[in-house]
């Protein structure tokens, strides 16, 4: 399977993929728990993959980058 367009479509794809032990490359879906599944349930969970980063390195970077833009290059407090 290649290709889901949100968090909530790959959560619900990845049980599927685990019991047809079919290869699942996630595309859109961003959420943390994507591969928290993963990371926890290695054995099982071993056929999905995440192509995106997700929202939590995704939140990181934006706010990193807003801080280095505004308060280091602008002065803003």
């Amino acid at each position: 399977m290649v290709g889901t367009f949100a968090s909530e479509d790959s959560l619900a794809a990845e049980p599927w993929a685990v019991r047809l032990k079919t290869p699942f490359i996630v595309t859109g879906g961003a959420s943390t728990k994507i591969t928290e599944l993963v990371h926890h349930h290695w054995p099982a969970y071993r056929y999905v993959f995440e192509e995106v980063i997700n929202s939590y390195y995704a939140a990181r970077q934006v706010c990193q980058y807003s801080h280095d833009i505004l308060v280091r290059g602008r002065g803003y407090r």
